[in-house]
């Protein structure tokens, strides 16, 4: 018997404002959830310096305000969760959107943590020399230095799983 192994698309979509990714997330995340798109996968770069806080987030809290307004740092906010993000030209970002049906360890939030974040690991161990581990929740770290910050959205039949390797 054979076993078809689901594809995940690359996606690429011209993007003039950097706060322009983060709403691509989302309409692809529900695009997802809707059934009118499959497992998809979308790199991306920000043009300029911009701060992206978690849904959650509060901004005195998370980033220094005062700084960001003085240098022209624009903020924004994703609809994930997770802590602030200081992005830049260089951060490769990715948005990785999938049907929760695409495995079974996308049935929760903590086991879709576990199983997204150990592939990273292993890839990017595959790629550096030293250890590259899973710390806290949704981090990576290479030789104890947070080198990826990542963070998950979910609907009822798809989840975004985003974030950004430094």
């Amino acid at each position: 018997m054979k076993t078809s192994i689901p594809v995940i698309q690359p996606i690429a979509l011209e993007i003039d404002e950097d706060a322009d990714h983060l709403v691509a997330d989302e309409y692809l995340l529900h695009a997802c959830d809707q059934g009118l798109i499959g497992p998809s996968l979308r790199l991306w770069q920000v043009r300029g310096p911009m701060v992206v806080l978690g849904y959650g987030n509060e901004p005195e809290k998370e980033a220094h305000l005062v700084a960001c307004q003085q240098r022209g740092i624009p903020m924004h906010r994703r609809s994930s969760g997770g802590g602030a993000v200081y992005l830049d030209v260089g951060c490769l970002n990715y948005s990785l959107v999938l049907p929760i049906d695409f495995h079974a360890a996308l049935a929760s939030v903590t086991t879709t943590n576990q199983w997204i974040m150990e592939r990273q690991r292993q890839i990017l161990a595959s790629l550096l020399e030293g250890a590259v581990a899973c710390e806290g929740d949704t981090d990576l770290a290479w030789e104890g230095i947070k080198v990826s910050g990542n963070a998950q959205r979910r609907l009822r039949q798809a989840c975004l799983f985003h974030g950004s390797i430094l």
